[in-house]
């Protein structure tokens, strides 16, 4: 009876884990002098390819935000990149993997 549970067990964990839709991670941090880091990432995967968006938001004590964002896509062809930094410029980068 053990042999024959286990590979149906095994079988119906990996289809749940393959199955399971991405969560976003975030995070929160204070430093010890007043400044708050907010960043969020959420991420979508399937038919080969990823995408991914990543926010961050920099509060100083004196309530200044600054914003900054990347998002990445990445295919069988390779990986784009695309960052707004916190100054407002602009960054796009390619990477292409060769097999």
């Amino acid at each position: 009876m053990t042999r024959n549970f286990a590979p149906a067990l095994l079988t119906a964990l990996t289809l749940t884990a393959l199955a399971a839709p991405a969560q976003a991670q975030s995070f929160s941090l204070q430093t010890g002098r007043g400044t708050t880091v907010d960043s969020t990432r959420d991420c979508i995967r399937g038919s080969g390819s990823a995408t991914c968006q990543k926010d961050t938001t920099v509060t100083s004590p004196d309530g200044t935000t600054r914003n900054a964002s990347r998002n990445r896509v990445t295919t069988e062809d390779g990986t784009t990149t695309t960052r707004n930094g916190f100054a407002g410029q602009t960054v796009n980068k390619t990477r292409n993997v060769t097999r």
